[in-house]
């Protein structure tokens, strides 16, 4: 008995332009790449920052995608980036942390002054979450290691927000934002780690 096994590359089996996100980054480029591609159809790039040095690309042999890493010193950035603040959103994010130390962000959105108004990260020995300037926290214990697919919903009802967070399609807290406030963060960048 003989079986071998390939990886087929074959088209996306999503339909990105159906699904019209506000960004959808694959991370196809090249290893040494400074720029990546946004695949959906507002075409806005991220860009690394913090040279020298800057996130790289990489493969994990027998998986579909790529990623970027991070090593704790860079980042990548979108300038001009989609709002959320306004009315409902959902988030989502492969992460691979090799360590559940507090202060790792994974994405995020600043003021003018630098002000968090958008961000997800390890804080408190939970994951956090913070949405205009309020934050919530899923609970202690739940951090882990290793790939996992967070998501983050959010539903605007009056001047309220009612928020979900999940992890590997497993809710993994609730609650309800109060008095969110938009601001005005237009064409302010979006950062990723």
């Amino acid at each position: 008995f003989d079986l071998q096994v390939e990886f087929n590359p074959a088209a996306d089996p999503v339909d990105v332009p159906a699904l019209q996100p506000k960004g959808f980054y694959r991370f196809e480029q090249p290893a040494d790449a400074v720029s990546f591609t946004d695949s959906s159809v507002t075409a806005r790039p991220f860009t690394a920052a913090a040279a020298p040095a800057n996130p790289v690309i990489f493969r994990d042999e027998g998986q579909r995608s790529s990623a970027l890493r991070f090593d704790g010193g860079d980042y990548a950035e979108m300038s001009g980036g989609p709002e959320v603040f306004t009315g409902d959103f959902s988030f989502s994010i492969w992460i691979n942390p090799s360590t559940t130390n507090d202060g790792q962000v994974f994405f995020s959105k600043h003021s003018p002054t630098g002000a968090n108004r958008f961000l997800c990260q390890f804080l408190n020995n939970s994951y956090h979450f913070r949405l205009g300037g309020i934050s919530f926290n899923t609970g202690t214990g739940l951090k882990k290691t290793g790939w996992q697919h967070l998501a983050v919903t959010g539903r605007k009802s009056g001047a309220n927000t009612d928020i979900v967070f999940w992890r590997d399609g497993a809710v993994l807290g609730t609650t309800t934002l109060t008095a969110v406030t938009a601001g005005n963060f237009t064409g302010l960048p979006w950062l990723l780690g």
